[in-house]
């Protein structure tokens, strides 16, 4: 009677990736088979480490979400399809169940056969032809969770995030549209693209509440979702898992609508107003604070705040190298310097942890070295949050006409500092950007007092006449 097994190979991989085969015996010979799915070292560590079957504590069951989820695709009796709406037999049991069909007239050719039958949608090779084997099937799903594994091992977990949320808003729509199979690259054209974004404009927004209706995405998100996509297309033509001719992109296939940016910066009058207002809370307060900390520093990002060291510190100065800058450039990582006033020194002295010497401490109580660098950032981001929560109460109780969110303290010192006269080169290195035109867009539009003064300059001034 022949086994099977399943049986993971790095051997034709250029990556730490694995490819999931079928490893069957029969009469001392032995095959494999490429199932066309592919995993992380880690997610391989996982299931090697449960072969047995799992046994994870119920504390840990969230950490380890994903990783079950593949052990109950490879190893499980069933498992519920992507999109929610279909019953799949495990992988291992689906060959065995070929195996227990064919019966004493089995062979490898016969199992090739009936296993594709048994899914039409794959059809299983010979594992030693893996580097050229054709496979029908291939998953946008696995690949915008194989480019969020990649985020997460350069630590580009808001980057991460939004490749799990595209799978997520995907596998809606297919809910939505009954697919009964997962969306396979070939599935998707222009048509597919067009329908997909009408219906984000409507209902891409998840509820946030059981019973509650879904709303319309944002165009940034739909963007956003929608490179996501292009992105992992490109992947998957580089890999050579699919051809260029069904890239559905580009000036002859489905244009990325572009959003307009709205202009997030505040006048110089609400920042007076801001500082004057008294808060009612302290938490109101620490918000407040750590606002005017970015908008005086350069405009400073919150992530970067919350990641500052003491040693960047020195004589009412203080250097940092922005993180995004960092994670996504090699060459030319030019610090921003950054010269503090008493307001600001006041504010590390109210908030601040006390330099340790050894100049490691953070200077802010927002993370510490005991976490990892994906607790660290869901802290910040949690952080985040809670500051535009509470600056949103604020300016509506000092009677401040728009947002006051993180982001509009960097946007609002780069228009201030423009419209104050530094020149638009230094403003962007004040700010860290590489490209000026990024800090264009940046910056907000000339208030119409600012405008009437430059149109003074067009006319002449009129001579004083001597009495």
């Amino acid at each position: 009677m022949a086994t099977v097994t399943i049986y993971f190979d790095k051997s034709k991989s250029k990556t730490d990736s694995y490819s999931v085969l079928w490893s069957v015996r029969h009469q001392r010979q032995c095959r494999t088979f490429a199932t066309g799915m592919i995993f992380p070292e880690d997610y391989v560590l996982f299931l090697r480490d449960h072969l047995n079957g799992l046994q994870i504590k119920p504390k840990d069951k969230p950490k380890y979400q994903e990783e079950i989820r593949v052990w109950e695709i490879l190893y499980g009796e069933t498992y519920i399809s992507d999109c929610g709406s279909k019953t799949m037999c495990g992988y291992l049991r689906r060959a065995q169940e070929v195996i227990n069909d064919l019966g004493d007239k089995f062979n490898f050719a016969d199992f090739r056969t009936n296993l594709a039958d048994f899914n039409p949608d794959l059809t299983p090779v010979d594992g030693s032809d893996i580097s050229l084997y054709e496979k029908k099937q291939i998953l946008v799903f696995e690949y915008l969770q194989a480019q969020k594994d990649a985020m997460y091992k350069e630590e580009r977990f808001g980057t991460g995030d939004s490749f799990i949320d595209t799978k997520s808003s995907l596998a809606r729509y297919a809910n939505y549209k009954e697919f009964g199979d997962p969306i396979e690259f070939k599935h998707i054209d222009s048509k597919f693209l067009e329908e997909y974004e009408n219906w984000m404009s409507k209902f891409g927004k998840a509820a946030k509440k059981e019973g509650k209706l879904n709303t319309a995405a944002s165009p940034n998100t739909i963007g956003i979702y929608m490179r996501n996509i292009r992105t992992v297309f490109n992947i998957a033509i580089k890999d050579k898992e699919i051809s260029k001719d069904i890239y559905p992109f580009g000036l002859h296939g489905h244009l990325i609508p572009k959003s307009k940016n709205v202009k997030k910066a505040r006048p110089l009058g609400d920042i007076e107003t801001l500082m004057l207002h008294k808060p009612t809370t302290e938490g109101q307060g620490y918000a407040k604070d750590m606002w005017l900390f970015s908008y005086m520093g350069n405009g400073a990002n919150m992530a970067d705040i919350a990641r500052l060291q003491w040693k960047s510190m020195e004589q009412g100065e203080f250097q940092f190298v922005r993180r995004k800058t960092r994670l996504t450039r090699k060459h030319n990582l030019s610090p921003i310097q950054v010269f503090m006033n008493e307001v600001a020194v006041d504010i590390i002295k109210r908030w601040g942890n006390p330099d340790t010497g050894d100049g490691e401490q953070f200077v802010f109580k927002i993370i510490n070295h005991d976490q990892t660098p994906h607790q660290q950032h869901r802290i910040i981001k949690n952080f985040i949050r809670n500051v535009n929560a509470r600056m949103k109460v604020l300016a509506k109780q000092a009677g401040i006409k728009g947002k006051l969110n993180t982001l509009v303290a960097r946007h609002s010192f780069s228009t201030i500092m423009k419209h104050s006269g530094t020149d638009l080169i230094t403003v962007s290195k004040m700010i860290g950007h590489a490209s000026i035109t990024t800090t264009m867009n940046y910056l907000e539009d000339f208030p119409d007092q600012v405008v009437k003064r430059q149109l003074r300059n067009l006319m002449p001034k009129p001579k004083k006449v001597k009495a």
